[in-house]
């Protein structure tokens, strides 16, 4: 039965085509070059849609993917993109022109940093909400539990401050500029 279900689910994965059966009868090769280029995908992406679209007996036209492609990378290469890109904390992909490479680093730099003060401050926030729970859980009549209680207090006022700070710096990352 293992074996079965193991065949089937290599069959699922291996049939994951790029475009399905109408995608490749329409013959759309510059909006699907466009779309690649738009995501940032080599020109050898266009290897998949062959395969996917071999199975229907269909080959693309390179020459109208090429240049939708080239169309789609001028809505990607831009500093936004590469700043929105930083903010997912993934990289820009190396298909933009090298006389941009420099703009884009910083923007995706930035779109970074803006994302790891973000995930600090949830990281603290997450702090807050634990102190908090354990000072709820304290029982007041044990012994020390005054000291905890302050001490609890003391982490919550620390993180809140922190975070004001992080909020602060995080607003000079609020765009690619």
């Amino acid at each position: 039965m293992r074996i079965l279900i193991s065949l089937a689910l290599l069959l699922t994965l291996g049939s994951c085509a790029t475009l399905s059966e109408a995608e490749c009868r329409a013959g759309e090769w510059g909006l699907v070059g466009y779309e690649d280029g738009a995501q940032g995908r080599l020109p050898e992406f266009i290897a998949q849609h062959r395969e996917a679209c071999a199975e229907y007996g269909i080959a693309p036209d390179l020459d109208q993917y090429l240049a939708g492609r080239e169309r789609g990378l001028v809505q990607y290469c831009t500093p936004q993109r590469a700043y929105d890109l930083g903010r997912q904390n993934r990289p820009v992909a190396n298909v933009c022109p090298a006389a941009m490479s420099s703009q884009l680093d910083r923007a995706n730099f930035r779109g970074r940093t803006y994302r790891h003060i973000s995930d600090e401050i949830a990281e603290l926030q997450r702090d807050i909400n634990d102190y908090q729970r354990q000072r709820s859980n304290l029982d007041g009549t044990a012994s020390g539990s005054d000291v905890i209680a302050r001490s609890l207090n003391g982490s919550v006022s620390a993180a809140r401050f922190r975070i004001l700070q992080l909020r602060a710096r995080r607003a000079q990352y609020a765009t690619w500029r």
